[in-house]
């Protein structure tokens, strides 16, 4: 499992990296995969994998906003 959390942390470095080589909308595009991915992880911690972005928002919102 924390290979699996690594894994999607990672795409935040892509993200810096993007962003530092004037690629802006792929910063952009990889930005908002990074917050997928960082709560995929999240979710990981609790034993959760989900495959839609509409049941990641449902977990999350059940585990850290209700």
């Amino acid at each position: 499992m924390k290979d699996a959390i690594r894994l999607r942390i990672k795409n935040l470095a892509a993200t810096k990296s993007n962003l530092e080589d004037g690629f802006f909308g792929v910063a952009v595009n990889r930005a908002y995969y990074a917050m997928f991915c960082a709560t995929q992880a999240l979710l990981l911690i609790h034993g959760l994998h989900v495959k839609t972005h509409k049941g990641m928002h449902v977990k999350f919102g059940e585990l850290y906003i209700s």
